[in-house]
Parts: structure tokens; C-alpha cells; sequence
């Protein structure tokens, strides 16, 4: 038994719309690093032992402890 043309067609184009929306995810995820990327090097984070959270703002520096600032 197999898919009529019709399912198979509305089959193949579901896939593909799934293929689509997977690219997009992954898309603005590069595009969150990215900016993550940015902020790190605006907030010369880079060259310390420094962590941005991207849910809370917070900007984690170990230092001789660990300092918490609010990032802007």
C-alpha cells in the first residue's frame, strides 16, 4: 500500500517546513551569540574572567571573589 501523490505531497512539504523552521531556530540563535558576542567586547568582558547572563543581565566577574554588577 502506499500514499496517495496527495499525501505523500502534503507529507514532503510538512518535512520540509519542519527543515525551514529548524534553520530559522538555529539562525537567531547565531544571531543571539552574536550580540552576546558584542556585548562581551562593549563591556570588556573578553580578556577578564567574566560571564554575561543572558537571562538575568547580570555580569559575573571572579576577581578575588565573585562581584556581581547589573549590566545597562
Amino acid at each position: 500500500m502506499r500514499l496517495s501523490p496527495k499525501d505523500l505531497y502534503a507529507l514532503r512539504r510538512a518535512h520540509l517546513l519542519a527543515e525551514r523552521k529548524a534553520l530559522v531556530a538555529q539562525l537567531a540563535h547565531h544571531s543571539l551569540q552574536r550580540l552576546t558576542l558584542e556585548l562581551e567586547r562593549r563591556y570588556a568582558l573578553l580578556a577578564k574572567e567574566a560571564q554575561l547572563d543572558i537571562h538575568t543581565g547580570l555580569i559575573q566577574r571572579d576577581e578575588t571573589g565573585t562581584e556581581t554588577t547589573e549590566a545597562r
